[in-house]
């Protein structure tokens, strides 16, 4: 549609966009993206919530120690894997909630081996780190969001993804535009409680 106005003795012609006020969550979900972010630091340049330290290793360090998951090669050669003590906090949080010593203790074990094995495979097998983008246009106008240094691709393409959609749907709401289908939350509150029932009772499975 052309719409046409006069400005003294100059006629003025401009092209006037049309587009529905009604948008679609899902057509805004459509146009969110995961892309590698080229940009992010190497992990451990960060810790990335790890505080810990790569020892070479010693001469009398035994078989026993060079074949741990501790045991990790970088930089052409073989280091250990020092957490810092901080990261025993985990034995004290589960007995503060209330699991037993051998309970907490388990749980705190099965938290620094997946550290460790996390921290090794970023070593060892290298690292990627994800962005999710979205730019939605209407009326000549964009609508852009975005979030970058994502470690889980699977992560950024489900629950980033959705999240970074309402960012752009606030936006459009407010320049006057009804965003609807819209889900009221990204969190099941129910499959959460159910899940810390299930928590709780695990915490108590031994008794000390």
């Amino acid at each position: 549609m052309t719409h046409v106005e006069r400005h003294g003795d100059t006629m003025v012609s401009v092209e006037v966009k049309t587009a529905s006020a009604i948008i679609d969550f899902d057509d805004i979900l459509e146009k969110c993206e995961v892309i590698p972010d080229e940009y992010a630091d190497a992990p451990w340049d960060n810790c990335d919530g790890f505080d810990y330290e790569l020892r070479p290793l010693g001469y009398y360090d035994h078989d026993g120690v060079r074949e741990s998951r501790a045991c990790v090669w970088s930089d052409r050669s073989r280091k250990l894997i020092e957490l810092s003590p901080k990261d025993d906090f985990d034995y004290a949080y589960h007995r503060k909630n209330g699991a037993t010593r051998q309970v907490a203790a388990e749980l705190a074990a099965c938290r620094k081996r997946d550290i460790l094995d996390t921290i090794r495979k970023w070593h060892e097998d290298g690292w990627e780190h994800w962005g999710v983008r979205c730019e939605f246009e209407v009326c000549g106008q964009s609508f852009e969001a975005s979030c970058w240094g994502i470690d889980d691709s699977d992560y950024a393409e489900t629950e980033v993804k959705r999240d970074i959609a309402g960012e752009v749907a606030a936006e459009l709401r407010k320049a006057g535009f009804d965003v609807i289908n819209e889900p009221d939350s990204q969190y099941d509150y129910k499959a959460g409680r159910i899940q810390a029932i299930r928590w709780g009772l695990n915490q108590q499975n031994w008794r000390d």
